[in-house]
């Protein structure tokens, strides 16, 4: 099972970049022993973001992602959980794999601490796969679980092209231009994998009228052709100059969204 927008790509690219992500992580042991255990724990929770992201950037570039020694991102959604389940999962994980860093969290209950870069808060998660399109970027929005049976079910709500394609793409259905410029500044995604290329927004129907009503880049001055200009910059910036995207950066507030957006995924 894939589930994806159906605008991003067709039915055939979609079943080859799944069967392509299938086999990478079926050849990565470390991996598959996560997810064996993440099933058992947990049968509903995903490993997400940054460790699939990872993987398939670093495969894509011949290098070898070890999962030792880094943060991993596991997702669940139990609208009845008052809390305490994420942090026993937690715990289990660490038991069983020590040398890693693990990030739990229940996407049910993110809106009670989760806040916009004006501080603001946002309304309940529908679902898992409404919490991972809101991801800053679409080859973030990606998880993965074996169900009963041993399959590996991916959740890609925006797609696995950009994912395969080498594509950084910011996906503002819920942080602005500047946190996505922030996170791919501090993560050195163009240092670590050069062959990755900065693309357009990517923008659904939801995302375009919250950016049109203002709320994403915080003043309803901007525009399409304002936006145009700001990513073309944001591309000069970030293939040449570090120094001139820390200035777009650090002239917008930071807030909460941008630290939590850069803390994980």
């Amino acid at each position: 099972m894939i589930e994806q927008h159906g605008s991003r790509m067709n039915t055939l690219e979609s079943a080859g970049y799944a069967s392509r992500l299938r086999r990478l992580i079926a050849a990565d042991p470390q991996c598959m022993r996560i997810l064996r255990q993440l099933a058992a724990l947990e049968p509903q929770a995903y490993l997400a973001a940054g460790v699939i992201r990872n993987s398939v950037w670093a495969h894509l570039h011949g290098q070898r992602y070890a999962l030792e020694q880094t943060e991993i991102d596991v997702i669940f959604y139990d609208a009845q959980d008052d809390g305490p389940r994420a942090a026993q999962l937690q715990q289990r994980l660490k038991h069983a794999f020590p040398g890693i860093t693990w990030d739990v969290v229940n996407q049910a209950l993110v809106h009670r601490w989760y806040r916009l870069e004006n501080g603001a808060s946002i309304q309940p998660l529908r679902s898992i796969r409404h919490a991972v399109s809101l991801w800053p970027e679409t080859a973030t929005a990606v998880a993965v679980r074996l169900d009963a049976q041993g399959n590996l079910q991916i959740l890609a709500p925006l797609g696995l092209a950009d994912l395969f394609q080498l594509r950084l793409r910011w996906n503002p259905a819920l942080v602005s231009c500047a946190v996505f410029l922030d996170r791919a500044r501090s993560k050195g995604f163009l240092a670590k994998w050069p062959k990755l290329k900065l693309a357009p927004a990517f923008f659904t129907a939801a995302s375009k009228k919250a950016f049109h009503s203002g709320r994403l880049l915080r003043t309803k001055a901007f525009n399409f052709n304002a936006l145009q200009i700001l990513q073309r910059f944001a591309i000069y910036s970030l293939e040449r100059s570090f120094i001139v995207l820390s200035a777009v950066a650090d002239r917008q507030p930071r807030g909460n969204a941008q630290h939590q957006h850069n803390k994980a995924q």
